[in-house]
């Protein structure tokens, strides 16, 4: 059902030579089975294009993330330290995607927010749309059938 596919930079290989093997092997995995949902990490831009035409469904970009995260730490380390642990898979804080009980459709993301945090203990922060999409921080948003939340859940102490 899904492919993943790291950057392997393994014994001395060079990151062209990496991201060459990760296109390689993603544009061979969407040939044979259109189906699989498939995620690429790549260690340069350049290459996504590549990833996009073959319609590979996740794509990567290594060097951004952390890039990001430095940029943030030197303007607020606070910050960084929150993103890190949300990216963070063993710390207990995430986001995830939760299914809509019934009662929220028909209300706005603003309307629901502080009543849904206070019965799940989960925080919304964006809307997972039925229609295809997702909305974050989008207050005017009306829940319909078959939306879900994105929401952080767990708490860490910073």
């Amino acid at each position: 059902e899904v492919a993943i596919i790291l950057n392997d930079t393994y014994n001395g290989r060079s990151a062209q030579d990496a991201d060459a093997r990760t296109v390689l092997a993603a544009l061979t995995i969407e040939k044979l089975n259109p189906e699989v949902h498939t995620c690429a990490e790549l260690s340069s831009a350049e290459n996504e294009p590549h990833l996009r035409m073959g319609k590979v469904d996740e794509i990567i970009i290594s060097g951004e993330v952390s890039g990001s995260l430095l940029a943030q730490a030197a303007i607020d380390s606070v910050g960084a330290r929150i993103l890190h642990n949300l990216l963070s898979p063993v710390v207990g804080c995430n986001l995830r995607l939760f299914s809509v009980d019934e009662k929220w459709y028909g209300r706005t993301f603003s309307d629901l927010l502080s009543e849904y945090h206070k019965e799940t203990g989960r925080l919304p922060v964006a809307i997972f749309c039925a229609a295809g999409g997702a909305k974050v921080n989008e207050g005017s948003y009306v829940l319909k059938t078959g939306d879900g939340l994105y929401c952080l859940d767990g708490r860490v102490q910073l």
